[in-house]
């Protein structure tokens, strides 16, 4: 008999099906109901309510194995938005969509004649059919050396892991047990025993593997419920945890999220203090040590090292731990800058099991150095699927991958109800309890992820190092859907960290008039923190989510606007004489075009004039703003203005349809509205082969994930082109020159004012779309004139290279990518970048690149991005002599922040009194380099002890630089990303000397002298 026969044998005398005979009651009648072709029972998706009922009568005896005294239980799998299940008029079990299988226990001694009536109630979910499949009654015997359907998975076991020797045994135990069909219940028990005896010989070398069983509860802070429902979730979670560890003394538990703590702290603190006395016993692990579990591609460098500074920082002084163990098992992605941000704030360690749902291909390994572009490597181990229970056969095949691609003889597995809480249940630790007692069963560990990784890492250093980021193949539509949600976070990632910019300007001149200190900014902080969770950020959930996040975005502008104002008025106050005050809070000295509020004079016009009688252009676009143009405003500094009256000057007649600087032609098509060319007037180039800034539109529908995912063949289904309504001439005068383009597609009306500035090679697209579409995706393109192998694309503190011309697979399932504020293409001498102030979806195949604009999906959000949208992209073209270094001699990443982060302009009302500060042009930290720097300052964080400020290195490479401010330093000091010390820096007076690497995050603490 072949062993697979055996098992079906075996496991028939203790399981029986039951998915024939049950009734769909209906309005008080009951119908037989068949299943369908996939043998489910099923109804009708959009919260359909469906009540099925089944009655059965235990026999004597299944196949000659007799019941009487067997354990039975009734085994459910469902998909429902909500499920539940009574016995003989009692409810046993409930359930959801997330929690989608459970056993109930009919009775502890079972009995021929025994009756049972089956009660299901369930509703389907609003985007599925409802099904309910995979029943089955199972007999269990209290001894489970006596089960044949335990001894049926001992022998999978086995099998499964494939231990020398094990087939010629399992072939021998298989014709020692052929007779079974004439045995008595004495022989079936003692050929039992005979088999295990026979089998022995295997036990030793399987007890030398080990299972490392860990209770676990992935818990969405918000996704298809909003997050007052999560809250309640986790308080019946954590108790659960904790009632069940009375009873299960081995139920070690972890969870990650502080922002979870923190609330449970507040509101509940007598569970609270319970949770916490389990952490001291070394029953419950905190892990990931972030505020919560972040999408990690489309938030900023300086919002990751937020999440982490707030999070090990929340551990560390509520529960005196320090978390070492990176977790993010969830997220549709990880940057590649995660390994040294994790590495420079103490964690050595990351788990993650996302990247099983890749579509395409299967990632290479299982435990590996995930080395981020600096150098600094995590080790990381991808665990099984969450949400687990403890199926043995089944941990055992994950078992057998890790000992083939580490040969680590130990697996990490996570078990417990997920997404909507749940955690480990009674009957998952009575599983364990039974298979800890099997000799042909890996040994069963209680271990912390902690302890694992320990002794993971004591054979690791013969593991595959991975450099780059880890790409999921999947779900890429969540770089783009929900456009609103990733405009907010753009803006309030900018927002807050100039507030605390401005914060050290004031601190720097001595002012010291804001109400904000530490705990209002890191409140703010919070809000943004929690908002970038892995179905927030990315799109994906529920509409009420979204209102409750647009709440706490809301209280981000507010706040922070109120701040911004507040310090700019403070400065103005403070100044003699200003008219116009402008702000840079870039590390850089800048030019740029502004639009100040201002009223228009009867006649004439203004130019602007600096304290150095240098004067600035300016144009009056309407009677209440005007538009000028501003050179060397100070890195991390100011420039005042005076308005001087002056006459207005004209500029020469728009050519039609045709814009044209000392940099840039371009021409219009009067038919389409795209760009005909393009034309690079100092290299004397077309850049385009075809139309520009062509609005493409493609059907995007017949995804499950329908927000998470494009349709893979979305390129084959075009839409007509976009119908041009109108081109206009908009604004014509010294400084800048534009046309409105207004096009229809579909139901949407799609606006651009294209401009061109006088003084420079940009090209800006300044977006107004009314949306109305659904299942659309639309996306801007631009064939270029080039043939580049590589898209240069900024990620997180860091830029990283992706192939146009895949070759592999995996290159080939990246077809979408994110990227944050610009992606550049460039080839001999000759570069185009494209520039953002809100999008993170691109693609780019060949020379034919777009930036995805937006979505249209259905659930779960069925309003997702239907409205009006306002946005900007931009093309800057640049060139130089051919190299890798184009995009970094066009300083393409200051372009970037440049774009995303305007100068502030505050204008001083005439009858304010000057105040008495003499100082007119001023600089609060720059640069004293021998050249250019590439350095990128993202924050000037307050603290209690002095002003944290924390650099990366944008263009990989080292070099050592001094900076100097404007007001005589005490000391300084190299600092963690915890903003711990690390070493002291020399000062010298106003000055400190920096050392940085290629990819570098570095972060300094610097006291003034008082």
């Amino acid at each position: 008999m072949e062993l697979s026969a055996l098992l079906r044998q075996l496991r028939d005398y203790t399981q029986r099906p039951l998915l024939d005979g049950w009734f769909l009651c209906q309005a008080g009648e009951q119908v037989l109901y068949a299943c369908n072709h996939r043998g489910h029972l099923a109804w009708s998706r959009g919260h359909q309510q469906a009540h099925f009922q089944r009655s059965f009568t235990l026999p004597t005896d299944w196949s000659g194995y007799p019941l009487a005294g067997k354990r039975l239980y009734l085994r459910l799998y469902w998909w429902a938005s909500a499920a539940r299940f009574w016995v003989n008029g009692v409810e046993e079990l409930a359930g959801d969509l997330y929690d989608q299988r459970g056993r109930i226990l009919l009775t502890e001694s079972a009995r021929p004649g025994m009756e049972f009536v089956v009660d299901a109630f369930l509703e389907s979910p609003g985007h599925d059919d409802g099904a309910l499949y995979h029943l089955a009654l199972m007999l269990e015997h209290p001894d489970p050396f006596q089960d044949p359907g335990f001894l049926a998975d001992e022998l999978a076991v086995l099998q499964a892991l494939a231990l020398p020797g094990t087939e010629d045994l399992l072939a021998a135990a298989c014709a020692k047990l052929c007779w079974l069909p004439e045995h008595t219940p004495e022989q079936l028990t003692a050929s039992l025993v005979r088999v295990r005896e026979y089998l022995k010989p295997l036990g030793a070398a399987v007890r030398a593997h080990r299972v490392n069983l860990l209770g676990h509860s992935h818990i969405d802070m918000a996704w298809l419920w909003p997050h007052r429902e999560t809250l309640e979730v986790s308080e019946r979670t954590f108790r659960s945890v904790l009632a069940l560890q009375q009873d299960y003394p081995e139920l070690l538990f972890v969870q990650s999220t502080a922002y979870l703590y923190a609330w449970i702290e507040q509101n509940r603190p007598e569970l609270f203090a319970a949770i916490r006395e389990q952490v001291q016993q070394g029953r419950w692990e905190l892990v990931g040590g972030m505020w919560i579990e972040p999408d990690l591609n489309l938030p900023d460098g300086e919002s990751l090292i937020r999440q982490v500074v707030y999070g090990k920082q929340y551990f560390q002084e509520k529960f005196g731990v320090d978390v070492r163990v990176g977790w993010n098992p969830d997220s549709f992605g990880y940057t590649w800058q995660l390994p040294q941000i994790y590495k420079k704030t103490g964690i050595d360690y990351f788990l993650t099991q996302k990247l099983l749902w890749n579509d395409t291909t299967t990632f290479p390994y299982q435990a590996f150095w995930w080395q981020g572009p600096d150098g600094s490597r995590v080790l990381t181990y991808f665990a099984p699927p969450l949400g687990e229970e403890i199926p043995p056969v089944k941990i055992v095949e994950q078992l057998k991958q890790v000992v083939d691609k580490t040969a680590h003889p130990e697996l990490l597995w996570l078990y417990g109800v997920g997404d909507h809480g749940g955690g480990p249940t009674r009957d998952m630790l009575e599983t364990q309890r039974r298979w800890r007692t099997s000799p042909f069963f890996p040994e069963i560990q209680y271990h912390s992820s902690l302890e694992f990784f320990r002794a993971l890492e004591g054979g690791a250093a013969q593991f595959p190092v991975w450099t780059g980021e880890l790409y999921l193949e999947f779900h890429r539509g969540a770089y783009t859907t929900h456009a609103d949600q990733k405009q907010s976070n753009r803006r309030c990632e900018v927002l807050l960290t100039n507030v605390e910019k401005l914060l050290f300007l004031l601190d720097a001149l001595q002012i010291y008039a804001t109400p904000a200190g530490p705990v209002e900014l890191e409140h703010a902080w919070k809000l943004l923190l929690f908002n970038q969770f892995h179905d927030i950020l990315p799109g994906t959930a529920i509409p009420e989510v979204f209102s409750e996040a647009n709440r706490a975005w809301d209280e981000v502008f507010g706040l922070g606007g109120v701040l911004v104002g507040t310090a700019l008025e403070a400065l103005s106050r403070k100044l003699n004489r200003p008219d116009i005050l402008v702000v840079n809070l870039l590390n850089w000295p800048r030019t740029a075009l502004l639009e100040l509020s201002l009223p228009r004079p009867h006649q004439g016009s203004y130019r602007l004039v600096d304290e150095q009688g240098q004067e600035e252009a300016m144009h009056f676009l309407d009677d209440s703003t005007a538009l000028a143009r501003v050179r060397a405003v100070p890195a991390m500094g100011y420039t005042t203005y005076r308005l001087i009256p002056t006459e207005e000057t004209l500029a020469p007649p728009l050519e039609p349809f045709t814009l044209e600087n000392a940099y840039l032609r371009v021409n219009l098509d009067p038919e389409t509205g795209d760009i005909q060319s393009l034309w690079d007037k100092v290299r004397d180039r077309e850049l385009l082969t075809g139309p520009g800034n062509q609005l493409q539109g493609f059907v995007d529908k017949g995804q499950y994930w329908d927000a998470w995912n494009i349709d893979p063949d979305y390129a084959q289904k075009p839409l007509p082109p976009t119908q041009l309504l109108n081109i206009i001439p908009g604004e014509n005068n010294p400084l800048r020159s534009s046309w409105r383009v207004i096009r229809q597609l579909g139901n949407s009306r799609i606006t651009q004012h294209i401009t061109l500035p006088a003084h420079a090679p940009t090209l800006t697209f300044t977006t107004e779309i009314d949306w109305q579409e659904r299942h659309v995706l639309l996306k801007a393109a631009f064939p270029l004139a080039l043939q580049s192998d590589k898209l240069v694309c900024e990620v997180p503190m860091a830029v990283l290279e992706r192939p146009t011309q895949p070759q592999t697979p995996q290159e080939q399932a990246q077809w979408e990518v994110p990227a944050l504020r610009w992606v550049a293409y460039e080839a001999e001498g000759q570069g185009i970048a494209l520039l953002n102030d809100s999008k993170y979806g691109y693609d780019c195949t060949g020379s034919l690149l777009r930036l995805t604009l937006l979505r249209a999906p259905a659930w779960p959000d069925p309003e997702a991005d239907r409205g009006l949208h306002t946005f900007t992209y931009q093309i800057y073209v640049y060139g130089g002599l051919p190299g890798p270094s184009l995009w970094r001699r066009a300083e393409v990443v200051r372009r970037g922040h440049e774009l995303n982060n305007p100068l502030l302009v505050h204008r001083r009302p005439s009858a304010r009194p000057a105040g008495s500060l003499d100082l007119k042009h001023f600089y609060f930290m720059e640069e004293d380099a021998a050249e250019r720097s590439s350095l990128i300052l993202t924050t000037t964080k307050p603290t209690a002890h002095g002003w944290v400020l924390r650099f990366y290195e944008s263009e990989g490479r080292s070099f050592t630089t001094a900076l100097c401010f404007a007001r005589p330093l005490q000391s300084a000091w190299e600092v963690t990303l915890l903003e711990e010390p690390l070493h002291p820096l020399p000062v010298d007076d106003r000055r400190v000397s920096l050392t940085v690497g290629a990819w570098e995050i570095k972060s300094l603490r610097v006291v003034f002298v008082s």
